[in-house]
């Protein structure tokens, strides 16, 4: 198939240099392209040197009524997320086919990149991405759809309308052709189809040659849509139109002509009737349109209609005139720092200090008490042993001089203002300028306490 080149790939300003008289019409005239460039997110996101036309059926040159492909690339910054769009409109000489397109991720077809419609006079695409881009970088990809030639034009190049630019983009062939009116002859074989028109919906056609119907007064046509079921969709006529025409094997254009009947209430059905007398040269045909409810590729819609006793019977398949798709990079997830010390595991446990028992004063043998009844020297307040008068002090504890003083429970304070204090249930040991001071737990040390008195008591009575 033949791809259309941009001319010069150049861009170039809408804006030109006018009479004064007609600034007031411009003026009024610009929102409409500006307006829509300036809907999109992006307006640029629409590469101008990508945009080419095509021809459909493969032919070099183009008329009046033919089909066009228009192929485009597109990409979007960094930080795109769903619900931004970007577009273009058309040239007035082509409008494009109504619909929805869809890009699905070329990564992965079951996600969908973005989705674009194709509306209004002149036709506008609008394409709005999906929360496949949510998080993804270099987010782009292509898109296609399909234009009928509207205009005729002896220009070389359309031009379309991106970020408020114009871009002349090369028609095949240099140009738009009329249609030529020459003679064709007259197909007589009666048949039934249908095709999707501009604006979406199905155009059906009840085609039969004169030469079947010749010498009837009137031939009555009865239209049934089929119901949907699991293989069908539903559609209906919703503007009340039928179109009953003839055509001369003279023409290629097809002529009005009467008829009498029309739509039920639902749109489903019809019957008309067709005054006679009928030439067996024409061609004669019934024409209407409906709505499809469904309007994807692949969905099928079905009627069948019967004229003057011939059945005929038509399925149609939808197919979006368009496609494309889209992709985007994922970034990689950093990696931890091999380098960085691992931060120590929280010490959930609350260390309890231990309770250390002082070691108890050596008792020769020959001293132990004989008797557990031995008289215990009375200890005086503030927990610390005293010597008895006249004791040997070789033998007694040290002369801790004036007594230390209680300062709170497991705490005293010694002559020379030193204190010591009960750390959880340790007992601290604590100098005082030449005597010694045990701070002892009010419970814990009575056996301690206990057991000291009895070596004293026993080194006196020795």
């Amino acid at each position: 198939m033949k791809r259309a080149r941009i001319r010069d790939a150049r861009r170039r300003p809408m804006a030109m240099t006018v009479p004064a008289a007609v600034i007031v019409l411009l003026v009024t005239a610009a929102p409409v392209q500006a307006a829509s460039a300036a809907e999109y997110t992006y307006p640029s996101a629409i590469d101008p040197s990508s945009i080419t036309l095509s021809t459909t059926d493969g032919d070099s040159t183009v008329i009046k009524g033919d089909k066009l492909r228009v192929d485009a690339a597109w990409s979007v910054p960094d930080g795109a997320r769903a619900g931004d769009t970007f577009g273009m409109t058309l040239p007035a000489e082509l409008e494009a086919y109504a619909g929805t397109i869809t890009l699905p991720a070329a990564d992965d077809p079951s996600l969908t990149a973005a989705t674009c419609t194709v509306a209004g006079s002149p036709s506008v695409l609008t394409c709005t991405l999906t929360d496949y881009v949510n998080g993804r970088t270099s987010v782009g990809g292509v898109f296609w759809f399909t234009a009928s030639a509207q205009k005729t034009t002896t220009a070389s190049a359309v031009a379309f309308a991106v970020a408020g630019d114009e871009v002349l983009v090369e028609v095949p062939g240099g140009g738009i052709g009329a249609v030529v009116d020459k003679p064709t002859p007259v197909n007589q074989k009666p048949s039934k189809g249908a095709y999707q028109t501009r604006a979406g919906n199905l155009c059906w056609q009840v085609l039969f040659g004169g030469s079947h119907i010749a010498g009837l007064d009137e031939v009555v046509v009865h239209d049934v849509i089929a119901a949907p079921d699991q293989a069908l969709a539903e559609h209906h006529n919703t503007d009340g139109k039928i179109r009953v025409k003839y055509r001369t094997p003279e023409s290629i254009y097809w002529t009005s002509m009467p008829f009498t009947g029309g739509w039920n209430s639902t749109g489903t059905e019809f019957t008309i009737t067709i005054a006679g007398p009928f030439d067996p040269s024409y061609g004669y045909m019934v024409s209407y349109d409906t709505t499809p409810s469904d309007a994807t590729t692949g969905t099928r819609y079905r009627n069948s209609a019967d004229v003057s006793g011939i059945r005929l019977t038509s399925t149609y398949k939808y197919t979006v005139a368009g496609g494309g798709n889209g992709s985007g990079t994922v970034p990689p997830t950093p990696a931890p720092d091999a380098g960085a010390p691992a931060a120590p595991a929280p010490d959930m446990t609350t260390p309890i200090a231990p309770t250390p028992e002082p070691d108890a004063p050596e008792v020769p043998a020959e001293s132990a008490p004989s008797s557990p009844e031995a008289d215990a020297p009375e200890i005086p307040e503030g927990g610390a042993i005293a010597p008895e008068p006249g004791e040997d002090q070789a033998d007694a504890a040290p002369d801790a001089g004036p007594q230390p003083e209680r300062v709170g429970h497991g705490a005293v304070r010694t002559p020379a203002g030193e204190a010591t204090e009960r750390v959880g249930h340790a007992t601290t040991l604590a100098e005082t300028g030449g005597g010694v001071a045990w701070t002892i737990p009010a419970a814990g040390g009575l056996v301690l306490l206990l057991g000291i008195a009895a070596v004293a008591s026993v080194r006196r009575r020795a």
